[in-house]
């Protein structure tokens, strides 16, 4: 683990989000689980299935909502990081500029006004 993620780990709300995260998982679990056996039974097949996909997308949207932010928030930064090392695109291609068509390295010019 390298020191911009550490720095990451430690990022206001990122210890909340993924304890949310993995409460709110469980919980999915724990209301299927008490569905099935108290509650299904009651209704037919597609009132189910319905149920079942309605609670899919209520924690798909909860999650979505709540690293989205975090997301928009410490993402840019963390790109513009990748970005100024190299790394952001393929690192092949990012050596392989310096290199002209015969394969030999070029000479860096600099312009000067």
């Amino acid at each position: 683990m390298d020191k911009d993620e550490k720095r990451m780990m430690k990022a206001p709300g990122f210890v909340l989000r993924v304890s949310v995260s993995i409460v709110a998982f469980f919980g999915l679990i724990i209301f299927y689980i008490v569905w099935l056996f108290f509650y299904a039974g009651t209704f037919d097949i597609y009132q189910n299935i319905a149920i079942f996909l309605v609670s899919i997308l209520a924690f798909i949207a909860i999650m979505g909502a709540m690293w989205a932010s975090w997301g928009m928030k410490y993402g840019d930064k963390r790109c513009e990081k990748d970005n100024s090392k190299g790394t952001g695109g393929s690192e092949k291609s990012s050596k392989n500029n310096n290199k002209n068509s015969s394969g030999k390295k070029r000479k860096r010019t600099s312009k000067k006004k």
